[in-house]
């Protein structure tokens, strides 16, 4: 199924999914390919033998045999073959969708986690404590941009240099949900963050050349997972009870909105 996923993808960007969308689906369907692969015995399968028995299979327990998943991780997993079999359908590659009739597994209902004021600057201290002084700024520029602008992980990871006015305090053109594009306002504390990054993003491989507002060790745009992974490592040092991500940083935003 390798090439009706890449066109599966090829579909997605133009939709302007965003990229972390587009690789955690592709991967996934590439994990079914070659679980549906085992379970049919075929060292090729095709989007037109898969029924719905297969998509249950892997759904429930995703290629390990009495394997006890959640009902987020099942959710997930239907999610991105459903997606597919609806594009193959709609492109009439197939006639029949074999998610049809497969719900979504019920989950349970729970207050989003947030966090405070205090908590954050607990986050903060973690960086300014424990980082190397080659990522101290960018790492702290990184958790001020998400903790005061409310933007989606792909949304921090798409900007750029060029977007960036500090005189207005805002980035002039965001990719946002839906494939609009939006200014995003900050404040003070994101120019503060941002000014120090930016004397120190000199330092790093590719800092002229590349258009890229956060660069990796070796000079590339980086990755959802990099940030993702140094969220959970400060979160770690900071000794915070609460599972924080990327994305408990953008509610943190807004619930403090709220209560303002």
């Amino acid at each position: 199924m390798d090439q009706p996923i890449a066109d599966f993808a090829t579909h997605l960007r133009d939709r302007n999914r965003s990229p972390i969308t587009i690789a955690r689906y592709t991967e996934m369907l590439r994990r079914f390919s070659k679980f549906a692969r085992a379970e049919l015995h075929q060292e090729n399968v095709t989007p037109g033998v898969i029924d719905k028995a297969v998509v249950v299979l892997f759904v429930r327990e995703g290629g390990v045999a009495g394997a006890q998943v959640s009902a987020a991780t099942r959710n997930s997993r239907l999610a991105a073959i459903r997606a597919f079999f609806r594009y193959m359908v709609a492109e009439e590659r197939l006639v029949r969708d074999p998610t049809i009739g497969i719900h979504s597994a019920t989950q349970p209902e729970r207050a989003p986690t947030f966090l405070t004021a205090e908590e954050f600057s607990k986050l903060r201290r973690a960086v300014e404590d424990n980082a190397a002084e080659f990522y101290l700024r960018r790492d702290l520029a990184i958790l001020v941009t998400l903790w005061n602008c409310g933007l989606r992980l792909a949304e921090l990871l798409s900007l750029d240099l060029a977007v960036v006015d500090f005189e207005a305090e805002v980035f002039r053109a965001v990719r946002r949900k839906g494939g609009k594009i939006l200014p995003v306002y900050f404040n003070v504390d994101v120019t503060i963050a941002l000014r120090r990054w930016l004397w120190q993003r000199r330092e790093y491989p590719n800092a002229a050349s590349s258009p890229a507002l956060f660069l990796s060790d070796r000079g590339r745009r980086m990755s959802a997972r990099a940030v993702e992974d140094l969220v959970a490592k400060y979160a770690g040092l900071a000794s915070l009870v609460k599972h924080v991500t990327p994305h408990v940083l953008r509610d943190s935003t807004a619930t403090a909105l709220i209560r303002a």
